[in-house]
């Protein structure tokens, strides 16, 4: 769903990583997305948007989480 200045959207896969060391754990799962073009997505804009994402991870171990969610904020400009 997508309007001149919204967008919103869904994302099914790789929604995290996790880094101890030299190993790293994969989050599967889901992220939905939101942003606002100020000036419209066909034009030079500044851009704010956010998401929340969960997943799960296959990975054992003592220093990774079998689950995970969180969420993000983006700040950007597009040209």
């Amino acid at each position: 769903m997508s309007s001149d200045s919204h967008s919103v959207g869904a994302f099914l896969g790789a929604a995290s990583h996790d880094t101890v060391g030299d190993k790293v754990a994969s989050y599967h799962g889901i992220s939905l997305l939101y942003n606002y073009y100020f000036s419209g997505f066909s034009e030079p804009s500044f851009v704010i948007g956010a998401d929340v994402y969960a997943g799960a991870s296959s990975k054992d171990g003592r220093y990774f989480d079998d689950n995970r969610a969180g969420a993000s904020l983006k700040v950007a400009y597009q040209w």
